[in-house]
């Protein structure tokens, strides 16, 4: 009896080393992204300032224990944010649809006054629609666009820090001044 439980013991201290040596990180910690010494103090600046990636890339950067300041050194600009929904599956007998909803976001970043060009970051998630339940279908929808726009703000972030840290050669970036 004393053996079994020493043995449970030993598989759960051996099950909990090797989730915590993998890496293992709780979804939305607060350590889950290293933040590099230049990128400490950071502003965020876009056309539509109020939209649901620009709020979530503060949250995260906040989290990070990132400092947001408009006079910043590092600044990310958010150029364009659009969300799609697209219709996968429609059947005539059955209640329920499939639909695609898309968002890709547009941004650039700014370090001492040079400019990156990264990729534009685009997401995609599947959801049912069931024309019996329109209610819990306009929350799921926004549901997913909130959980879309936190992806897509940790992306931004993530490559943001990579470039802050790693900052590509002229051929990935234009000077500020020659930015429209």
């Amino acid at each position: 009896m004393h053996a079994a439980r020493l043995i449970q013991y030993c598989l759960t201290l051996a099950c909990c080393i090797t989730v915590t040596c993998c890496g293992f990180h709780l979804q939305g910690q607060a350590g889950d992204l290293n933040v590099d010494t230049r990128l400490q103090q950071l502003a965020i600046s876009g056309e539509q300032p109020l939209n649901q990636v620009a709020l979530a890339l503060q949250r995260q950067a906040q989290r990070a224990g990132i400092i947001l300041d408009e006079q910043a050194l590092v600044r990310i600009e958010i150029k364009k944010l659009s969300v799609e929904n697209r219709r996968l599956s429609a059947s005539q007998g059955a209640d329920i649809d499939q639909y695609r909803l898309s968002m890709q976001t547009q941004w650039q970043l700014y370090r001492e006054q040079q400019l990156y060009l990264p990729k534009p970051v685009k997401l995609e998630r599947d959801y049912d629609y069931q024309r019996n339940n329109l209610l819990s279908n306009e929350q799921e929808q926004e549901t997913i666009r909130r959980e879309l726009a936190e992806a897509s703000a940790k992306a931004i972030l993530r490559q943001a820090m990579w470039l802050a840290a790693n900052p590509p050669d002229c051929g990935t970036c234009n000077h500020a001044s020659d930015a429209p």
